[in-house]
C-alpha cells in the first residue's frame, strides 16, 4: 500500500505543478494579447498622424 500511496502522491504533485504551469502560460498569453492590442492601437494612431501630415503638405 505504501508504494501506491507514494505513486498517488507523485501524480498529485505532478498534476498540481502542471496546473501551475498552465496558469502561468495563460497569464503570459493575456499579456501578449494586451501587448498586441496596444501595438495595434499605436499603429492606427501613427497612420492617422501620418495622413494628417501628408494632408498638410
Amino acid at each position: 500500500m505504501q508504494g501506491i500511496s507514494k505513486e498517488v502522491n507523485e501524480v498529485t504533485v505532478g498534476y498540481e505543478r502542471l496546473q501551475a504551469e498552465m496558469k502561468e502560460s495563460q497569464e503570459q498569453m493575456k499579456l501578449t494579447a494586451t501587448d498586441f492590442e496596444g501595438i495595434s492601437q499605436a499603429s492606427e494612431e501613427l497612420d492617422k498622424q501620418s495622413k494628417t501630415l501628408k494632408d498638410r503638405i
